[in-house]
């Protein structure tokens, strides 16, 4: 089903009415989410057309999809999604029933007359919002019991395509939000978290790691990480919000890096877009946390982070090329529109480099403290040199 699914979807992508490709997996909304599946959004002109299979609901019910205002999955209600993003025949995609089992193959045409498209802008895009199954059929009003959720992302990208500008913002809330789940494997279905991605303000100063302005805030607060391997944990932003591969997650591609540039910390002026370097986990807890700026992305514009996947990896980021050598991706998120932004952070406060604590008798060095230690050496010594010569 997979391949071919994938042959489908590589023969719309050089199909030049293809505008752009989504992806959507859903998770029901409650304490504890559990995964529905996914589909496939692939914009044409003049519509959108969804596709794929969902598991999971309740057998023998017809749901209406809503696209929400906000891609944020956090909490337990669906308070943060947000309202439907328009009046309700814009906002209504699809309409569906499942079968006795509780699954349903989902095939749908979605009209952009209403001015609703993948790439778009404050009011119109659907990028970085979420598609929310509601309880029943409901045709003139955004209401029912909310089922399930789930970013609208980037879909799997043609060859070359680095889906850039995914959308265009400029009266927007300026915060995202990324809920981390792990992968299907019974080891990592424990991981979880929240993930933002914050625009810093013109009136806001906090610098990056390599000395530049700040753009985006980057705060991150994870729990049920295994503690059995390595404490620091690669975390990078990657290219597409496509899981079909849930098991491992490579179906969301390499890391985001527009410029075809090397791998690197946050701290190197050189490195790709999506480098957010280690994040330190407690050996005891399994918890870490990020808090820090970096310069290169933005949310809505250029080197757009929005609708992409935040991965965390099983091992170091040993800032090796060309990705690091940080092992297995262990948990995804997908970066949506949020209106909260990331708790008690210091906004004008320096950054200290994403999460670099210098060593761990457990873990050993971070190599990222390590390689910013050795550049501020580097520094001294070419100072000094300037002073002599």
């Amino acid at each position: 089903m997979r391949s071919l699914l994938a042959v489908a979807l590589l023969a719309l992508s050089a199909n030049a009415a293809i505008v752009r490709n989504g992806y959507t997996r859903f998770f029901t909304i409650g304490t504890t989410p559990a995964n529905l599946g996914y589909l496939y959004l692939n914009e044409a002109s003049g519509s959108i057309d969804v596709s794929g299979t969902l598991t999971g609901l309740t057998a023998s019910t017809t749901y209406s999809a809503y696209v929400h205002m906000f891609g944020d999955l956090s909490g337990s209600t669906g308070a943060a999604l947000g309202g439907c993003l328009g009046s309700a025949p814009v906002s209504r995609m699809f309409t569906f029933t499942s079968d006795g089992a509780g699954a349903a193959v989902v095939s749908a045409t979605y009209s952009t007359s209403g001015g609703m498209t993948l790439k778009g802008d404050d009011t119109t895009g659907l990028i970085g919002r979420s598609l929310v199954l509601h309880t029943g059929n409901i045709a003139t009003g955004c209401t029912g019991a909310l089922f399930a959720s789930g970013v609208i992302g980037i879909g799997t990208a043609a060859s070359g395509d680095t889906q850039e500008s995914a959308t265009t913002l400029t009266n927007m809330p300026a915060s995202t939000h990324a809920r981390l789940f792990g992968n299907s494997q019974a080891a990592y279905v424990s991981v979880t978290g929240d993930v933002f991605f914050t625009p810093i303000p013109n009136t806001v100063s906090k610098t990056a790691p390599d000395g530049a302005a700040g753009t985006v805030l980057v705060y991150a607060s994870l729990s049920g990480i295994p503690t059995s391997g390595p404490l620091y944990h690669g975390m990078h932003v990657h290219l597409t919000a496509d899981t079909t591969y849930y098991n491992n997650l490579t179906s969301v591609g390499g890391h985001y890096n527009p410029a075809n540039i090397n791998h690197g910390y946050p701290g190197s002026s050189t490195r790709h877009v999506g480098d957010l370097g280690n994040i330190t986990i407690s050996a005891t807890a399994g918890t870490g946390m990020l808090d820090f700026a970096i310069d290169l992305a933005s949310i809505g514009g250029g080197n757009d982070l929005l609708g992409r996947a935040v991965i965390l990896h099983g091992g170091t980021d040993d800032g090796s090329q060309p990705l690091g050598n940080a092992g297995a991706r262990w948990g995804f998120g997908i970066i949506g529109l949020s209106a909260q932004i990331a708790p008690n952070n210091d906004w004008a406060s320096s950054s200290t480099g994403g999460g670099s604590s210098s060593s761990s008798t457990a873990g050993g060095a971070n190599p990222q403290a390590v390689a910013g230690a050795a550049g501020a050496v580097l520094a001294v010594v070419v100072a000094a040199l300037a002073l002599v010569f």
